[in-house]
């Protein structure tokens, strides 16, 4: 078995011991939505590239995959300092991204929802969190998600060729 092998055993068998339920013990739920002036499939491969996302993204400062990009993927990440590990959910090229993931005291799930119609493409963000840190700072906790899928969606309408007012 090589190093790299190792490594994503090893990153499947830390994530698949975690049961990631947020559904019905959601804290906090932050749904956002932007027209971005491209076609999905040129912000599709911008959302599939994960390595990439440093380039397009300035809170993301580290990224790592395991895996093709299909469900059972896993990631992870340095988000705002914050690591991150998630498994990829549901992948429906040019509709739907979705993971699961967890980080210090928090239990998330993140979507991205891709619509196209007459030359853009209406992009949906939806991140779900629960835990200890959602349950305790409930405020403060969901105005910094807020800030997140908002400037996270922005940075991708710019990366992918304009934002539609």
């Amino acid at each position: 078995m090589s190093g790299s092998d190792h490594s994503y055993l090893d990153a499947i068998t830390e994530l698949s011991s975690e049961q990631i339920e947020v559904g019905t013990n959601t804290v906090i739920t932050v749904s956002r939505q932007i027209q971005i002036v491209s076609p999905a499939d040129t912000i599709w491969e911008l959302l599939i590239n994960f390595e990439r996302w440093p380039d397009w993204n300035s809170k993301v400062t580290k990224i790592k995959t395991y895996g093709d990009c299909g469900p059972g993927t896993v990631i992870k990440w340095k988000v705002d300092h914050v690591k991150i590990k998630s498994v990829l959910q549901s992948v429906v090229p040019c509709q739907e991204l979705s993971w699961s993931g967890t980080a210090i005291g928090i239990k998330a799930i993140h979507t991205y929802e891709l619509q196209e119609a007459n030359h853009t493409t209406l992009v949906k963000s939806t991140v779900r969190w629960s835990g200890i840190l959602p349950k305790l700072l409930k405020k403060q906790m969901e105005k910094r998600l807020e800030e997140s899928v908002s400037s996270g969606l922005e940075f991708l309408g710019k990366a992918a060729g304009g934002i539609r007012d």
